[in-house]
């Protein structure tokens, strides 16, 4: 990412805080969208595809999970693996980075702008080639309700209903779910023998 300030600075001839300011803005954007690519990855689409579709767009938050859905963290073996993977992600993020700050910068330099941006574009094919390739090899979780939906059915519920009288009592409140015949279900905790709780509906 220093690359991107030397662009801002050495030819665009922007000063040196508004191309740190840009550069920052630019991550932000990144991170931020990242949750958007997880939401669409639970939901909609698997986290390959949304890495496939997505990636070049910098939504990259599904890759990492996408690794750790191969291995089974309820096996010891597994369980150890997917540390394993985190250890050698973060190792590979951090060698890219350093290349990125070093032989990058050296090329932008030396060589010029567009070969740099080219050296970019050409690592981020491969490794784009590289994940489509092992399509029919990865296991993948099936879908499932994304708790933004949940919560922001929760938000549109209290918004719908913000006029609402609240009821004065606990029993008018029951005696109106009655009246509605809205099933109501009173879970309570109750001691077993062994004096373990045992939960009831």
């Amino acid at each position: 990412m220093s690359t991107m300030v030397l662009y801002f600075h050495r030819a665009l001839f922007f000063d040196i805080s508004p191309s740190a300011n840009t550069l920052t803005n630019f991550l932000g954007s990144t991170f931020l969208l990242t949750v958007l690519g997880g939401f669409v990855s639970d939901t909609y689409l698997n986290r390959l595809h949304t890495c496939l579709i997505f990636g070049f767009l910098e939504i990259m938050g599904s890759i990492a999970a996408l690794g750790a859905d191969q291995f089974d963290r309820k096996d010891p073996k597994g369980a150890k693996a997917v540390a394993s993977y985190f250890n050698y992600f973060q190792f590979s993020t951090t060698v890219g980075s350093l290349i990125g700050v070093t032989l990058v910068v050296w090329i932008a330099l030396n060589k010029g702008w567009h070969w740099a941006f080219f050296t970019g574009l050409a690592a981020a094919f491969i490794g784009f080639v590289v994940l489509a390739l092992g399509k029919n090899f990865y296991l993948f979780q099936p879908l499932a309700d994304s708790p933004i939906i949940r919560i922001s059915q929760v938000i549109l519920a209290a918004v719908h209903n913000r006029h609402l009288e609240l009821p004065e009592n606990l029993m008018s409140c029951m005696k109106l779910m009655i009246k509605k015949e809205i099933p109501l279900k009173i879970s309570f905790y109750t001691p077993t023998s062994s004096g373990m709780l045992r939960f009831k509906n």
